[in-house]
């Protein structure tokens, strides 16, 4: 029972970290997929935060989407 198993000769490299979490990924691009949508997901909302700012500030005068109701 006390025998010793042999050392590897090709050790595995350490798996990529994700650039969103920190945490090992195994995913062939490095980032992990739900990480990846946060990421799309937060350019979007950006997006659209963006428009509706645009759109709240009428460059005509005319009604903004709060005035309506």
């Amino acid at each position: 029972m006390s025998e010793k198993k042999p050392l590897p000769l090709i050790r595995n490299a350490s798996p990529k970290t994700c650039p969103v979490c920190g945490h090992p990924s195994y995913s062939g691009n490095g980032i992990h997929p739900q990480c990846n949508g946060t990421q799309a997901d937060k350019k979007r909302r950006e997006k659209r935060a963006a428009e509706a700012r645009d759109a709240a500030i009428a460059p005509d005068g005319g009604e903004t989407h709060a005035d309506v109701t």
